[in-house]
C-alpha cells in the first residue's frame, strides 16, 4: 500500500511539474514581458538559477511568443526585451530569445521586417566574438539558418569590400582594383564591434590602420544581399559609391546601385594567414 501510495505522489508531483512548464511558466514569462527589461531581466536570471538547463529549454520552447496578433513596433520591442545580455549569469534569456527566433521563423515573420533579422544577425555577432558559439548546438543551427552572406558578418574576421554592380574591390584612400591581391594585405578589412552605437560595425583595413568605414548592421539590402560603406558611425554619415570606376561620396541614403557594397569573407586566404602572423611577431 504505501508503495502504491509513493507512485500516486510521484505522478501527482510530475504532473504538477508538467502544468508548471507547460501552461502556468510559460504565461508567466508572457506576463513578465509586460514590465520594464531591468525586471524582465532580474526575473529571469532568478530563474535561471533555480532551473537546470534542460528545464530552461523546455520552458522557452513552450512559451508562445506569438499567440496574439501582433504589429511590426511590438515584435521589434519583444526581440530588444528577450535579447541575451549577460548569457553565463543568465542563460534561460537566452533560450527564450533562440525559442522566439525559431517561432518568428517558422511563421515566416522575419521575411516580412527588415530590422528583426538583422538585428538577430547583430546579436550573433557578438556573441560570436564572446566566444559563446562554443558546445551550443542551437546557436549553431541558428547560425545555418541564415543566408550565406549574413553567416559572413557573424563569423568573418576579415572581409574583403566588393562593388556589387563594378565587381572591384576598395583598398585604403578610395583606391579600387580587380580581384584580390594575393601578395598584399590591402584589400583586407578587419571586422570590430562598435560599443556606442551597437549596431555598427568598424572595418579597419589590413595595410593603414586609419583607413576605416563602418556598415549599420540593421540597414540591409536582403534582396540584392549588399551593404552601404559609411564614413562614421552614424546615419547621418556619408556613404561610399563608385561611378565609371571613381569613388564618391554621398549624403543621400536611398540604395543607389552606385552605393552597394558587398562584404565577402576573406578569413580562410592564407597568404592572409601568413601576412598576419608577420604583424604579430
Amino acid at each position: 500500500m504505501v508503495g502504491l501510495w509513493l507512485l500516486l505522489l510521484a505522478w501527482l508531483l510530475a504532473k504538477t511539474q508538467a502544468d508548471d512548464f507547460n501552461y502556468k511558466l510559460p504565461k508567466a514569462v508572457l506576463e513578465r514581458l509586460r514590465g520594464s527589461s531591468a525586471q524582465f531581466d532580474a526575473w529571469t536570471r532568478d530563474l535561471s538559477e533555480n532551473l537546470s538547463t534542460e528545464q530552461q529549454q523546455r520552458l522557452a520552447w513552450n512559451v508562445r511568443f506569438l499567440e496574439t496578433p501582433k504589429s511590426a513596433s511590438e515584435l521589434r520591442q519583444l526581440q530588444q526585451q528577450l535579447s541575451p545580455s549577460n548569457v553565463n549569469h543568465n542563460p534561460l534569456k537566452l533560450w527564450l530569445w533562440i525559442s522566439f527566433y525559431w517561432q518568428l521563423r517558422r511563421s515566416q515573420r522575419l521575411d516580412k521586417d527588415d530590422m528583426l533579422l538583422p538585428h538577430f544577425v547583430l546579436t550573433l555577432r557578438q556573441l560570436h566574438v564572446n566566444s559563446q558559439f562554443v558546445e551550443n548546438n542551437q546557436l549553431q543551427n541558428m547560425l545555418q539558418s541564415l543566408p550565406r552572406f549574413l553567416i559572413d558578418l557573424v563569423k568573418g574576421r576579415w572581409l574583403c569590400l566588393k562593388h556589387d554592380r563594378d565587381q572591384l574591390y576598395l583598398l585604403p584612400g578610395g583606391a579600387l582594383q580587380l580581384g584580390v591581391n594575393s601578395s598584399s594585405n590591402c584589400s583586407m578589412w578587419q571586422v570590430q564591434l562598435v560599443e556606442e552605437p551597437k549596431n555598427f560595425l568598424r572595418l579597419e583595413n589590413a595595410c593603414e590602420e586609419n583607413s576605416t568605414w563602418f556598415v549599420n548592421m540593421l540597414h540591409t539590402h536582403s534582396h540584392s544581399k549588399t551593404y552601404m560603406l559609411l564614413d562614421a558611425p552614424s546615419d547621418n554619415s556619408s556613404i561610399l559609391c563608385v561611378q565609371h570606376g571613381d569613388v564618391y561620396l554621398e549624403k543621400a541614403r536611398a540604395w543607389n546601385k552606385d552605393c552597394q557594397w558587398q562584404l565577402n569573407d576573406c578569413t580562410q586566404l592564407p597568404t592572409f594567414h601568413n601576412n598576419i602572423r608577420n604583424q604579430n611577431t
